[in-house]
């Protein structure tokens, strides 16, 4: 979704500690583990954040895709993640003997469409660019809430090393290498997308939770109230934010 309002003012913040400030002129207050004041959430132009999380059946066609022959040259996957190695939470399995194409399998249709979670960031742009390499087969854009979403489907292309991230130069993917396409979305990035209010509600703009503008200082008095999942029908409630 297209995330608005280029040039929002930042916010400091001091990690894990629950407040918020102007800036971090003046502020001496230290982290728990020592760290200091830090300017946050401005981003300077117009910019597209994912609104939902890779699942991990894209993951597991995203594997198909750039290791076919399942070697994993790149590292994209671990035997922790199996099914095998950890019974509760393990959602992707491998197979050495599968054809070409199909080593990697979702170990439970249960987790097809829950979000992947074994990811760092040296995967994740291998992933994007997969993605930026890939061809777009459709694109459409709607609208909601005030929101501009466009969906995508794309065929993965199997070239990772280079893309949005280079991975055959002196930098290692740390850098992105163009202004424009997919990308990993930046700290500030994410935290204007997750917390900025463009009409100037919450704290100095911004809020304390995702779904809630909260009161800084409170502790967990305004904290959202929990979603509910009905294991019965899979359905999930939550009555208010």
């Amino acid at each position: 979704m297209t995330v608005g309002s280029p040039g929002n003012k930042s916010v400091g913040i001091v990690p894990f500690t629950d407040a918020v400030y102007p800036s971090c002129v003046g502020v001496t207050a230290k982290s728990p583990s020592g760290s200091g004041c830090m300017e946050v959430g401005r981003v300077k132009g117009y910019y597209g954040i994912g609104e939902l999380e890779i699942t991990v059946s894209q993951w597991v066609t995203f594997l198909n895709t750039v290791d076919p022959t399942g070697t994993d040259p790149n590292r994209l996957y671990d035997a922790g993640e199996s099914s095998t190695a950890w019974p509760k939470y393990g959602s992707i399995n491998y197979s050495a003997s599968k054809p070409n194409g199909s080593h990697y399998r979702v170990a439970s249709p249960a987790w097809a469409n829950k979000p992947y979670a074994f990811s760092d960031f040296t995967r994740a742009a291998r992933f994007v660019n997969a993605l930026q390499n890939g061809k777009v087969l459709s694109q459409s854009t709607t609208s909601s809430a005030g929101f501009d979403i466009t969906s995508y489907r794309i065929r993965l292309s199997a070239r990772t090393t280079t893309g949005m991230y280079d991975f055959a130069g002196k930098n290692q993917g740390l850098k992105r290498t163009s202004a424009n396409g997919f990308v990993i979305p930046s700290q500030n990035e994410w935290i204007k997308a997750a917390y900025y209010d463009p009409t100037g509600g919450g704290t100095y703009s911004y809020w304390k939770y995702p779904t809630n503008a909260g009161v800084f200082g409170d502790g967990d008095a305004t904290v959202p109230t929990p979603s509910v999942l009905n294991p019965k029908t899979g359905a999930v409630t939550n009555g208010s934010t």
